[in-house]
C-alpha cells in the first residue's frame, strides 16, 4: 500500500509539472516561447528558443533574458553566450547577461522562429537562475517599437530527464506490484 501511495504521488507531481508547463506557456501575452538545451561537449550546450507571435502586431525583435521592469534587468546565468543565430535572417548579440535577436523576417500572428545560442551553463543552471526566461519582444527595432511587455520564455525539460522520470515511476510501480 505504501508503494502505491508513492507511485501515485510521483504520477501526480509529474502530471502537475507537465500541466503547469503547458498552461503557463505565454499566459496573456502577445508573444510566447520555449527554450531547450542539448549538451554538445563537456561544458557546452546549444540552446534553441522557439518564439511565437501570439498577438496582432508583427514581431521583429526579441530581447531575451532582459526586461526593464524587474531587478537587475539581465538574467542569463553568465555572459558566455556565443554562436548566436536564428532562422529566416534573424541574428543576435550578447548584451551583458542577455541576448538581443533581430534583423530577420518579421513574425505575423501565429508564426514562429527558432533562435539559437551556445553557452557554458547547463539547462539546470538556466532553470535555477531567477527570471532567466523573462523577455520582451518588439514590433520594430529593440526599444524602438511597440512591445509585448514582459513575458516568460518557458524552459522545456530535457527529453532525457523526462525519460528518467518515467523509468523511475515504472520502477516504483513494478516494485509495488512485486511486494504485493
Amino acid at each position: 500500500m505504501r508503494m502505491f501511495s508513492l507511485t501515485s504521488l510521483c504520477s501526480a507531481v509529474f502530471s502537475t509539472l507537465m500541466i503547469t508547463g503547458f498552461a503557463s506557456h505565454g499566459q496573456g501575452t502577445l508573444a510566447n516561447g520555449t527554450v531547450s538545451g542539448t549538451q554538445e561537449g563537456p561544458n557546452l550546450w546549444m540552446y534553441t528558443i522557439t518564439l511565437t507571435d501570439a498577438g496582432t502586431n508583427d514581431l521583429s525583435s526579441l530581447w531575451y533574458a532582459w526586461t526593464p521592469d524587474v531587478g537587475s534587468h539581465f538574467y542569463l546565468p553568465d555572459t558566455s553566450a556565443s554562436n548566436i543565430t536564428g532562422q529566416d535572417g534573424w541574428t543576435g548579440t550578447a548584451i551583458n547577461n542577455s541576448i538581443q535577436f533581430s534583423g530577420g523576417t518579421a513574425l505575423t500572428t501565429g508564426q514562429s522562429v527558432m533562435l539559437f545560442y551556445e553557452a557554458d551553463f547547463s539547462p539546470a543552471t538556466l532553470a535555477d537562475t531567477a527570471n532567466s526566461g523573462l523577455s520582451v519582444a518588439y514590433d520594430g527595432p529593440i526599444e524602438g517599437g511597440p512591445s509585448t511587455g514582459d513575458f516568460t520564455i518557458e524552459a522545456v525539460p530535457e527529453p532525457a530527464s523526462l525519460a528518467l522520470f518515467g523509468l523511475a515511476i515504472a520502477g516504483l510501480t513494478t516494485s509495488g506490484r512485486l511486494k504485493k
